[in-house]
């Protein structure tokens, strides 16, 4: 993998969440966040949230994200049975009994994607944050 994927420390656990009440969004850079699900267990559904007034959502980043995904999709977001046995090989990533929360990053963006490799859930979220940003 291009971009190499580490399990999450308990202390990073707030970035795979959206919390605005604080003002984090702009102290983290917060790009935005992508929700994906696989529908009946092999397709792809995405749906795209910016943050921070869509300002950070630059075609450099979109570029990455692109390419992230795309190297996802060739493992762990292959498909539910893919996610479900990447999540079981890679347990570490765990933050409760159903949540697996994995970072990747590139030189100017993190990517925290958060896995919950069960039926009829939203199987995906991955936040992006652009760590030029942040304060």
């Amino acid at each position: 993998m291009k971009f190499e994927l580490r399990s999450a420390a308990s202390t990073e656990v707030d970035l795979f969440y959206t919390d605005t009440s604080d003002g984090r969004d702009a102290r983290c850079g917060t790009v935005g966040h992508l929700r994906a699900d696989f529908g009946s267990g092999s397709e792809f559904w995405t749906t795209w949230w910016p943050h921070n007034d869509d300002k950070l959502n630059t075609p450099e980043f979109k570029a990455e994200l692109d390419a992230v995904v795309k190297e996802l999709r060739s493992d762990l977001l292959s498909s539910l049975d893919c996610m479900q046995q990447y999540c079981t090989e890679h347990a570490d990533g765990a933050i409760n009994d159903r949540v697996y929360c994995y970072i990747t990053e590139s030189e100017n963006y993190r990517y925290c994607i958060r896995c919950t490799p069960e039926p009829g859930e939203y199987h995906a979220y991955i936040y992006a944050y652009d760590k030029r940003r942040q304060a």
